[in-house]
């Protein structure tokens, strides 16, 4: 359980589990049931507030963005890490697809590399074993 301030929160679309991520980078995932936290996490090496959380509409997967501009997605009953991304984005968004599990989330690409002309764009992730 985290204890530091939580700064951001997200439901699943059955509202049975509630993800959050606070300023102390722990995330933590709970039981809309008994009002219960499940597990929490703290991602190596991350000292930075979690700004955005989001779980996925099924439940299985959350994915958690941090002010180091990164995005961790771990699954959400084994706290596992699936992915870590880098986004750098200044005006950061991220929502799972209502249908399946894909990600969006807003980053800048690779080849701006932080000058004044960068744009950010919409990018997709989608977790490994559905890539067929």
């Amino acid at each position: 359980m985290a204890v530091g301030q939580v700064k951001t929160m997200d439901i699943d679309k059955n509202q049975t589990y509630l993800v959050t991520g606070s300023n102390d980078g722990v995330v933590s995932f709970w039981s809309t049931t008994n009002l219960t936290c499940l597990r929490s996490m703290k991602f190596t090496n991350r000292d930075c507030a979690m700004n955005v959380t989001r779980i996925s509409n099924d439940g299985s997967m959350l994915a958690a963005a941090g002010d180091d501009h990164r995005i961790t997605i771990t699954y959400a009953h084994r706290m596992e890490i699936i992915a870590t991304i880098d986004h750098r984005a200044n005006s950061f968004s991220m929502a799972w697809n209502p249908k399946f599990n894909v990600l969006a989330y807003t980053a800048i690409p690779s080849q701006s590399h932080y000058t004044n002309d960068y744009y950010e764009t919409c990018r997709l992730w989608m977790p490994p074993n559905s890539r067929k």
